[in-house]
């Protein structure tokens, strides 16, 4: 990689010249001379592990210039993706090419012997499309020296296949994410005592496991389900007149009453109405003269007697009517239709 020679021998005096006791029961054992391997939590170790790791990368993205090796098949202006490492995870992508196959496996027999790290060949494992052959199975198997993975690689072509440092990879890059971000920040001591708490009151699921949701549920302020915005929802009715419904009855339709309660003043007239009226929430949806006649004529029909006082009120009489329940669809979606062409 490019080391001056006196930068070599000085790594190697460090790692090569240390001698070692270990307790055991609380006895310290005698002196032994290790001769390769750094002092846990030295600095040292993490930068030639770093150096280590870097000659794996260039190894495996040197394979591209080898115009016989077939890469993990993606589109095609991305740029060409081998591996994706983690720490001392690692997860290769790789066609089931034969001659592909043996030049990764080149690469990670020279890596062994170079650095001194062996792969753990029990814990790892490769994945393929569920469709493949079985025979090509025998065949990666036989290549890599690896068992075949119990899990779904469902991202996978047929004729590709990824093999896998450890399965955990992702799920380790997420969990330690959090550690990270507060090890470089000082956030306020408010912000830990709070997480202090939450941590405390959070508990696994059935499953005995730590999710997102359960963590949400704790966090977050729920107030009592509100089971007549069921009714909202009716099947084959359009998105938006659901949802418009739903503005309507949270009190969200920006009339001209609303923009008052705000603090903005504007001149409001009903077009609605013969006679000059404020264009309100209660005027335009209940009781200007188009609208009462309206809701009068749907409810004659329906045979619904209802006081039009309020509009939650006639949209309540709608959504709990006794009726056949085949109309039951029909008299759940009736309010939201003649709201929604106001």
């Amino acid at each position: 990689m490019g080391f001056a020679e006196c930068f070599i021998n000085m790594v190697l005096n460090l790692l090569s010249n240390s001698w070692y006791s270990i307790l055991i029961n609380g006895q310290a054992s005698v002196f032994f001379h290790s001769i390769r391997g750094g002092n846990e939590g030295d600095p040292l170790s993490l930068a030639t592990f770093i150096l280590s790791a870097e000659v794996l990368s260039r190894s495996l993205n040197k394979l591209f210039e080898d115009k016989r090796f077939k890469g993990f098949g993606i589109l095609m202006w991305t740029d060409p993706l081998n591996y994706l490492a983690y720490v001392d995870d690692t997860i290769i992508f790789v066609s089931a090419d034969q001659y592909s196959l043996e030049k990764i496996i080149e690469v990670l027999s020279k890596y062994e012997h170079t650095s001194g790290q062996m792969i753990n060949k029990v814990k790892s494992s490769f994945y393929m499309h569920s469709n493949v052959a079985g025979s090509l199975f025998n065949f990666m198997g036989a290549i890599t020296g690896f068992s075949r993975g119990k899990g779904k690689a469902t991202f996978v072509e047929r004729e590709a296949t990824v093999l896998w440092g450890k399965a955990t990879l992702i799920s380790n890059v997420l969990q330690s994410m959090p550690t990270h971000i507060l090890s470089v920040i000082d956030p306020p001591a408010n912000v830990l005592e709070h997480l202090h708490k939450t941590f405390a009151r959070w508990m696994p699921t059935s499953m005995g496991k730590f999710t997102v949701t359960s963590a949400w549920k704790i966090l977050r302020h729920r107030v009592p389900t509100n089971h007549e915005y069921n009714q909202l929802w009716t099947k084959g009715l359009p998105f938006k007149i659901s949802v418009f419904l739903w503005r309507l009855c949270k009190g969200k339709i920006l009339t001209d009453d609303l923009w008052r309660r705000w603090g903005y003043m504007i001149v409001s007239k009903c077009r609605c109405c013969s006679q000059p009226h404020e264009d309100s929430f209660q005027n335009l949806f209940l009781n200007s003269e188009t609208t009462m006649k309206v809701w009068k004529t749907f409810l004659h029909a329906s045979g619904l007697v209802v006081n039009l006082t309020h509009v939650h009120q006639v949209i309540r009489a709608w959504w709990n009517a006794r009726c056949c329940p085949k109309l039951n669809p029909l008299f759940q979606a009736v309010p939201a239709v003649i709201t929604w062409e106001f």
